[in-house]
């Protein structure tokens, strides 16, 4: 007959069982799952089947999920920001490519500068610049112009830019004396 005795201990030749495995009945076979535990135990000693969680595990299990939840929640709006400034930077080259475009229409370039504003609160800023030939080279009948476009817009706080920059071959601006 098994005594009830703490978890699993064997005292000579006996083995003793956790309350929740015992049989009412005193001619009780074991069960399948008795003799499993019996048989994988070490020394006799019995896994802790009948037990719930402490306090400990559920709170050191609550503070794993807590904190794989604050990161998980971290990386998602990290992408959200990622992908907000992605589509700010793309509208920006469109807007550059744009104003580009319109001073490649010019059949006359000039030196100077142009800016305005487009109607998403995006910036730009043209620099046109005739580029002189070194004194040693040969005159050419053309000039060359060096386009520079800046697109500013605002993030929060802080303002960001996205410049492009080109070289343009043009009508010579002025005669040779």
């Amino acid at each position: 007959m098994l005594e009830e005795q703490p978890y699993g201990f064997e005292d000579r030749g006996k083995t003793f069982l956790p309350s929740c495995l015992k049989r009412s009945a005193p001619q009780a076979k074991r069960s399948s799952s008795e003799v499993l535990l019996k048989q994988s135990a070490p020394q006799g000693r019995f896994l802790r089947l009948c037990d719930g969680f402490t306090l400990i595990e559920t709170l050191v299990a609550m503070m794993v999920l807590a904190v794989s939840l604050v990161v998980i929640l971290q990386l998602f709006s990290g992408g959200l920001r990622s992908s907000r400034l992605s589509d700010e930077y793309t509208r920006a080259i469109f807007h550059a490519r744009e104003k580009m475009e319109e001073i490649f229409l010019v059949d006359k370039l000039i030196d100077g500068e142009l800016e305005g504003e487009f109607d998403d609160g995006f910036k730009w800023k043209a620099e046109i610049l005739c580029t002189e030939p070194a004194e040693e080279e040969p005159t050419l009948p053309f000039d060359t112009f060096t386009i520079t476009v800046d697109v500013s817009w605002m993030e929060g706080s802080r303002e960001k830019h996205f410049e492009i920059s080109t070289l343009r071959v043009g009508e010579k601006l002025k005669a040779e004396s």
